[in-house]
């Protein structure tokens, strides 16, 4: 094969959680999906400018917030749903 056979070299891929942030955000947890939208849009600047490590390093960082975001938003709604139904439950017995 000569050396003309070689494919081209292209982008590694990134993944930068944008749409899940926005869906954190909107649904779950607020204050934990604004900086996981943040690092988003800062791992598609950094991938776009040829800064590999920090494109890296930014979709981390909004993996993290991410499913911290999640689990807490998760975790407090189940708590408010056990906190609810126990307080129908007393009201009910209650009377």
């Amino acid at each position: 094969m000569s050396e003309y056979n070689t494919p081209p070299v292209t982008a590694p891929h990134v993944p930068n959680y944008l749409i899940a942030s926005i869906f954190l955000t909107l649904c779950c947890c607020l204050p934990l999906g604004i900086p996981a939208i943040i690092f988003s849009s800062m791992a598609s600047s950094h991938l776009a400018a040829g800064n590999y490590a920090a494109a890296l390093d930014a979709s981390n960082k909004a993996k993290l917030f991410f499913w911290l975001g999640l689990g807490l938003g998760l975790a407090g709604g189940l708590l408010y749903m056990l906190f609810m139904g126990f307080a129908a439950v007393g009201e009910a017995l209650g009377k």
